[in-house]
């Protein structure tokens, strides 16, 4: 049992040691490939400098994707369409390796190799694209988007909801405004409405009288009872006179004298009876005053004698007790 259990653990050993000598392999490999693709390359640009250092660095993207091959399908990749790409572009880096080391090796290249050599300076963009391939493969980044989207559909269902729920809100207020205008309306055009406001503009109306003609609102009301002219707020009864306009106003501007001559005469009767009353008021202030005197002076003439006959009696008396 003890073998078996220490047979185990060497094979496992074993199997971790072919496994790094494997990748090594596979890296060294590349490196190879990478080394070569630098001196291929570094005869395009003699004299050195910033170009020849970015050269060196696009070089060793063939090590770089190797290494990310290894690792992702060792540990990263999900079966299906990112493992079959993986194989894919592993195949791919192989060939690109081969071919930069053939180019390298073959001076005069003619027919595939000729081809090749105009197309190895853009060999860093081809890994690029297999990693750029292998990345959008990934099954989280796919579900990630499609989380993305559902969330983007999510928001828009929102966003709809609300603007239906905002436009239903809008449609309830306009019933209700319509519905308010209406019952507005009707009690404008109510019968209590109408007395009010025709009594109102009565009010205007006398008013307006008064500050004109200077009559109080009594004696404008009691003309309603002078005849020949009608109560306030009522339209004089004309005949009815057959013609054009000027028919109609000629007879408005008859009523319209009438109404003045009316009240030049009420205002002439009422400036006479102000007059009669200050007179007589003015008469009875003078009785008033006169009586006034009068009393005045019989209360003064009583007193003098009093006054009088008292000091004799007083002196009588004390003759007496003498």
């Amino acid at each position: 049992m003890k073998n078996m259990k220490k047979d185990g653990a060497n094979l496992k050993a074993a199997k971790g040691l072919t496994k790094l000598i494997a990748v090594v392999v596979i890296l060294v490999v590349a490196a190879f490939g990478d080394v070569m693709y630098i001196q291929a390359m570094s005869g395009k640009f003699p004299s050195g400098g910033p170009l020849l250092i970015m050269c060196y660095i696009g070089a060793f993207t063939s090590f770089l994707s190797v290494l990310y091959l290894l690792m992702g399908k060792s540990m990263a990749f999900r079966p299906g369409a990112q493992m079959i790409g993986a194989w894919v572009v592993f195949v791919a880096e192989l060939l690109i390796i081969a071919l930069n080391i053939l180019m390298v090796f073959s001076p005069h290249a003619d027919g595939l190799m000729a081809a090749w050599a105009y197309v190895s300076p853009a060999t860093p963009v081809l890994h690029m694209l297999g990693v750029a391939l292998l990345y959008f493969l990934d099954p989280d980044l796919a579900l990630k988007h499609h989380e993305m989207e559902m969330h983007e559909r999510m928001q828009e269902s929102e966003r709809e909801v609300e603007e239906l729920t905002h436009q239903a809100r809008i449609d309830l207020r306009k019933k209700q405004v319509q519905h308010v205008s209406k019952s507005l309306e009707e009690a404008v055009n109510s019968p209590a409405s109408l007395a009010y406001i025709q009594q109102f503009g009565y009010k205007i109306n006398m008013e307006l009288l008064t500050e004109l003609t200077g009559m109080s609102s009594a004696a404008l009301g009691a003309s309603s009872a002078v005849p020949g002219l009608s109560a306030p707020g009522t339209p004089m009864a004309l005949p009815p006179v057959p013609g054009s306009e000027t028919a109609e106003w000629a007879a408005n501007e008859g009523w319209l004298n009438q109404v003045n001559d009316r009240i030049a005469s009420e205002r002439a009767r009422r400036l006479d009876e102000e007059a009669v009353q200050r007179a007589s008021e003015a008469e009875d202030l003078r009785s008033i005053e006169t009586s006034t005197r009068e009393a005045g002076s019989s209360n003064m003439f009583g007193g003098a004698l009093g006054r009088f006959f008292g000091g004799e009696h007083e002196g009588g008396d004390d003759a007496k007790k003498k």
